[in-house]
């Protein structure tokens, strides 16, 4: 069935307006000056001694967590999808929790817990009658360990993805002959390379666009800087100008992975031909276990306990939603707006770049992934650049501004995720 040609081109013209809009204001306006074209803003910056520091934090602490991410989450998917791990299919479910604690509340439980005066800096010192505390979480290092514990989940659920799609027939031929190891290393794994690579450019790129830890953790780092510059300076484009370096490079990215996933789904609700091959862990039960759960228990059980802790008593909570159940309420109620209004979107959006062919289809797909690259600090500052005038005043004075940011931050979804299988 043929569809409505103008449903076709309202549906991208309100993609265009709501997502493309402000990134194309940033992007034209930090080349405007005084009238006209001009490169100052970047010629000034290129020459900043801070962009040295700049560079080695966001990459060095991108790189780490992905790392750290790929050593953690590849082993924890293969446990809980192909082993006789004890307890696997409470690990097959728990090991998502981290993704529903946002990344800033992870750094807020360990600064509590790995402070110069945080809980467990305190105990080791006093037990071993230390005269300095032996970790200190703030800086580079503590940054990479909390972006590792919020995002590896994403390279476990897409390594699972990977492992469910494998047809048993080829493993069980590979293990006639070669047996377990040389199977995993010659079989399994390159059959679920690229789903291993999605989930750690996924990693990357949460990582080199996430603000809230890097300040947290007093660590300066591009999106930090691009809010200091816009905040502090009032320098839209100088702000501009040190994050378009920052989101070709995750754009880059974004279309080698695009390139290299091809038609492959990035997440498998379904197992491959029969059930997954399991493999017995034998005397690795234990190790296995403790890797496991020990995972599990910093990612998940530690920082809910904590904000338990802090939170104090049940009273607490009573007395919060005395305060605040109006803002409460209308975060609700604005968070299921914009989720409603971006899954139809996402959805239209989706369903025509299936029905499409050729450079159609392929421009549209890398216009639907422009928004994952650009810092969320970025694209604010593009919002208020173009609904901050007279003309849209109906539009930036209401909660209606709040909604397009949602939408225009999360919007990105590839096709495949929507509707294949």
């Amino acid at each position: 069935m043929k569809q409505p040609r103008w449903l076709q081109i309202t549906i991208f013209l309100v993609f265009a307006i709501i997502v493309l809009l402000p990134i194309l204001f940033m992007v034209f306006g930090s080349f405007w000056a005084d009238g006209q074209l001009s490169l100052s803003s970047y010629r000034e910056l290129l020459f900043d001694k801070r962009q040295i520091g700049l560079i080695k934090n966001s990459f060095g602490l991108s790189f780490g967590a992905t790392l750290l991410s790929l050593a953690i989450g590849v082993p924890l998917a293969f446990l809980s999808a192909k082993t006789n791990l004890w307890g696997r299919k409470l690990l097959g479910i728990a090991y998502l929790i981290p993704i529903l604690i946002p990344p800033y509340m992870h750094a807020i439980v360990w600064t509590h817990l790995l402070s110069k005066n945080g809980l467990i800096n305190q105990c080791i010192a006093q037990l071993f009658s230390l005269k300095e505390t032996p970790f200190d979480i703030y800086g580079l290092p503590g940054a990479i360990f909390v972006l590792t514990l919020a995002y590896f989940p994403f390279v476990s659920l897409l390594t699972v993805s990977g492992l469910r799609s494998i047809d048993r027939r080829m493993e069980e031929a590979s293990l006639l002959h070669h047996g377990p190891w040389k199977t995993i290393k010659g079989i399994t794994l390159p059959l679920i390379a690229p789903h291993i690579l999605c989930g750690a450019l996924f990693v990357f790129i949460f990582s080199v666009i996430n603000f809230g830890v890097p300040d947290i953790l007093r660590l300066r780092v591009y999106p930090l800087e691009v809010f200091i510059q816009f905040r502090a300076y009032y320098n839209e484009k100088a702000a501009m100008a040190l994050s378009l370096p920052l989101v070709a490079l995750t754009f880059l990215l974004i279309v080698l992975q695009k390139w290299y996933m091809k038609d492959r789904s990035y997440v498998n609700l379904t197992s491959g031909f029969e059930e997954t091959k399991c493999y017995h862990l034998g005397q690795l039960q234990g190790l296995a276990c403790i890797f496991a759960f020990g995972v599990l228990f910093l990612s998940v059980v530690t920082p809910i306990a904590v904000l338990l802790k802090v939170a104090g008593p049940l009273s607490t909570y009573v007395k919060v939603l005395e305060t605040s159940k109006t803002q409460i309420g209308y975060s609700i109620v604005l968070a299921l707006f914009g989720g409603l209004s971006m899954v139809c979107l996402a959805f239209f959006i989706s369903y025509f770049i299936e029905k499409m062919s050729g450079q159609a289809r392929t421009l549209a797909e890398f216009a639907t992934l422009i928004p994952f690259a650009i810092p969320a600090t970025v694209l604010g500052i593009g919002m208020i650049k173009v609904w901050n005038r007279p003309i849209t005043d109906v539009i930036y004075g209401s909660s209606l501004i709040i909604i397009l940011g949602y939408v225009a931050h999360f919007i990105p979804s590839p096709p495949e995720l929507l509707l294949q299988p």
